[in-house]
């Protein structure tokens, strides 16, 4: 390795530890241990799939760490740990107000080092990723710059390259989040064994139907340009059946770990 990469990567590292904090001691939640927190039964989708005690996750767009949380429950319930990505600010620290048994970054993943990042109340993402349509109806916003990384840079800190499950929801960055790891993705640097993915879009006044299809077209394309993921299933509010495109998530599953369990690919009509 070449003096000046090596500069690099420690610079990079000492950046990472300025806003990356380590798992804390426990607290405890006044909830019961049954207590689920995803908007779409995520949590439970996850651990349907793969059921396991121990896993590690990663949340990227974890806002407050409770509110619509997809790991809190296989945190508490199933003593999973993870790494929670937030790029907000005021959302970091009251996720570090809980005490989870988790790392916490705040910062965001991507191939740059900073990014301009938009917040307001619940609703936040880095300027450049979020629609247009969104952005004209958010007022009185406030805009801060935020540092950015390289995921494989950051797990190499942790030590952690398998994911059990992979919570993405970013306000219409996911693409943009996953083209920044695509090599690690291609070349199995990092493996991902179930990932949820948020591809709805909102105009700030209704349902954007037509970039919610393109964003799913979008998430679609780039995994079977990954190779070795498959589609599982697409997740709504309430356990509905909608049209292709009308939901809120899509799960991929690796398709080497989904094997490993089961005879058929998801569906049911292919032989692993």
């Amino acid at each position: 390795m070449d003096l000046t990469r090596a500069s690099n990567i420690r610079r990079a590292t000492s950046e990472i530890w300025r806003n990356l904090m380590k798992p804390q001691s426990k607290t405890s939640f006044s909830e019961s241990l049954d207590q689920h927190y995803s908007q779409s039964h995520q949590d439970q989708t996850v651990y349907d799939i793969f059921p396991q005690k121990n896993g590690f996750f990663i949340e990227m767009g974890a806002y407050d760490g409770k509110v619509h949380s997809n790991t809190l429950w296989l945190e508490r319930k199933h003593n999973w740990t993870g790494l929670l990505i937030e790029g907000n600010p005021k959302s970091c620290r009251s996720i570090d107000v809980l005490h989870r048994q988790i790392w916490r970054l705040c910062a965001c993943v991507s191939n740059e080092t900073e990014a301009s990042f938009i917040m307001r109340k619940e609703v936040g993402g880095v300027e450049k990723n979020m629609p247009k349509s969104h952005l004209v109806h958010l007022n009185n916003f406030q805009r801060v710059k935020i540092p950015c990384f390289n995921l494989r840079d950051v797990l190499t800190i942790i030590g952690v390259f398998h994911v059990d499950y992979f919570s993405l929801d970013v306000e219409g960055g996911e693409i943009h989040v996953l083209n920044s790891m695509k090599e690690d993705l291609v070349s199995r640097k990092i493996i991902v064994d179930v990932w949820t993915i948020e591809y709805r879009a909102w105009s700030g006044q209704k349902f954007d139907w037509p970039t919610g299809n393109e964003n799913l077209a979008n998430l679609r394309a780039f995994f079977k340009e990954v190779g070795g993921y498959v589609e599982h299933s697409q997740l709504a509010y309430e356990s509905q059946s909608l049209p292709d495109g009308r939901y809120l998530d899509v799960v991929f599953v690796y398709m080497e770990t989904w094997c490993k369990h089961n005879g058929m690919l998801p569906g049911g009509k292919i032989k692993c």
